[in-house]
């Protein structure tokens, strides 16, 4: 673990990284449920103080082809296909994931310090599908999971990250997951909990609309998440979706609900999160 301190007295934790998996999506999916959980679970497991703490996990390195060849002929096959699979999928070593993120740390914390000042229960978890071309360039950041609930936050943090530049993944280009937990960047700012069944009346009303507004009847289950003022007003909102969306249907999603009339938190801030689409 390393911790380096930044401006404004804001603390970057990194913790243990895990190698990437390439682009098949079964090895992805799983690597993703092992080494990230739930955006609510990791939230449980990081009660930390420390506002900004990136994760990097996935589903390991693919094997080396000087592997030694089993002796047991089922072994010997499926070492076989593995090794030639080298050629297609990508890898990236946890190390060179790591410090590659490290490095942006001050970039990420310039994105946090102003959104948090405008919305000081900002918290929350968010995952990143990142793909690295054989070049070490960043062709695609996509908000995967996130109960975050601030857009333009996650976008600021997207950006960061397709400036990234890696090391050469060996073997062909590579699929990244990435893990941010933020906490409140004051203690005692944690916002009311709302469970979905208290916007459902408002989900019932608008959700059509906004999806065919924004044109996202296709990106899946969208899931996102609002802090909602004490007038009712939705101060910010985060976007998520199980398929790749484009970042202006993300935009235009988090705008959308800004309009929406949400019901009045009892005292302070609360936070919500509920699905958009076929998840809805």
């Amino acid at each position: 673990m390393r911790d380096l301190w930044l401006s404004g007295g804001l603390c970057l934790t990194l913790l243990a990284s895990v190698a990437c998996a390439g682009p098949s999506r079964e090895r992805e999916t799983a690597g993703s449920q092992a080494g990230s959980g739930t955006p609510a679970s990791r939230k449980q497991s990081a009660q930390v103080r420390d506002p900004l703490q990136l994760v990097a996990s996935g589903g390991g390195d693919a094997p080396k082809a000087s592997s030694a060849v089993a002796d047991a002929p089922e072994r010997s096959a499926r070492q076989e296909k593995q090794v030639a699979v080298q050629g297609i999928e990508g890898t990236l070593s946890p190390f060179d994931v790591r410090v590659t993120m490290e490095k942006r740390g001050k970039a990420f914390a310039k994105c946090h310090e102003p959104r948090a000042r405008m919305v000081p229960a900002l918290a929350g978890a968010v995952e990143f599908k990142i793909h690295v071309l054989r070049t070490g360039a960043v062709s695609d950041v996509f908000v995967r999971v996130s109960d975050l609930g601030d857009r333009v936050l996650e976008r600021c943090l997207s950006e960061v990250i397709q400036a990234a530049r890696f090391p050469t993944p060996r073997g062909g280009e590579a699929d990244v997951t990435w893990n941010m937990m933020l906490a409140p960047a004051q203690s005692g700012q944690a916002p009311e909990q709302w469970a979905t069944a208290h916007v459902e009346r408002v989900l019932r009303k608008h959700q059509s609309a906004l999806l065919e507004t924004c044109d996202a009847q296709r990106a899946g289950d969208i899931t996102v998440t609002a802090y909602v003022s004490h007038s009712g007003r939705v101060l910010a909102a985060g976007v998520a979706a199980t398929r790749e969306s484009s970042p202006e249907q993300f935009d235009c999603i988090a705008e959308e609900l800004r309009s929406w009339p949400m019901p009045k938190p009892r005292k302070g801030v609360a936070k919500v999160s509920f699905a958009l689409g076929s998840g809805a």
